[in-house]
């Protein structure tokens, strides 16, 4: 099954002294998202709305270039607000590009498409976690990252440590057994990786 793609609105604005958002549309994207497509479908969004264009103090986008043109080209080049959190992500994944982290990610990357490609140890996980008293309902699978999805590298990295957490929160009494490899394992990771910033290196140690 093909993805489907939406073009989401939300308008921010002030009212009785207090700041208001509405979403006002989200419509599906039928032909490829040039800029030129996209240009065309906010000014019909606005006028469905009577929203005056001159009303529009600024329009908060992603850094896609596409979206940066079709917005320039509606609105005027002045008036596009890079998203904040798109520029954090941006941010996190440029720290992420260094030798020292590549080598890590892309173990995990390997480690997590091995696992989603064997039905054997995705019914392993599966019963595990079932025999733990899990809903069926609630059952975790391991995360891939996506490109073009913002925190899907944290998401990846996350899932193994929720499971660590989540299995020494359980007991009240955790037994060795389960410690040394929870311990073991990260820890290992950790001693591989060269850094040169003290305070880097003194979260390792931690």
């Amino acid at each position: 099954m093909s993805y489907r793609s939406f073009l989401g609105v939300t308008v921010h604005f002030i009212e009785d002294r207090k700041i208001t958002s509405v979403a006002i549309d989200v419509q599906e994207l039928s032909e490829r998202h040039t800029s030129d497509y996209i240009s065309t479908q906010l000014p019909e969004i606005l006028n469905r709305w009577k929203i005056d264009f001159e009303k529009v103090e600024a329009v908060v986008t992603d850094g896609g270039t596409n979206m940066l043109k079709a917005i320039s080209d509606s609105f005027g080049k002045i008036k596009h607000v890079p998203c904040f959190a798109h520029l954090v992500i941006l941010v996190v994944e440029h720290s992420l590009d260094n030798e020292e982290t590549k080598p890590l990610l892309n173990k995990v990357q390997s480690i997590v498409k091995w696992a989603k490609n064997s039905v054997i140890v995705s019914d392993e996980l599966r019963k595990r976690q079932l025999n733990k008293g899990i809903a069926s309902g609630n059952l975790k699978k391991l995360t891939l990252d996506i490109s073009t999805r913002w925190n899907s590298v944290f998401y990846m990295l996350e899932r193994p440590l929720e499971y660590i957490t989540r299995e020494a929160s359980e007991e009240e009494y955790i037994t060795i057994s389960k410690v040394i490899p929870m311990l073991a394992c990260p820890s290992n990771q950790l001693d591989m990786i060269n850094l040169d910033l003290p305070l880097a290196n003194n979260k390792v140690k931690i």
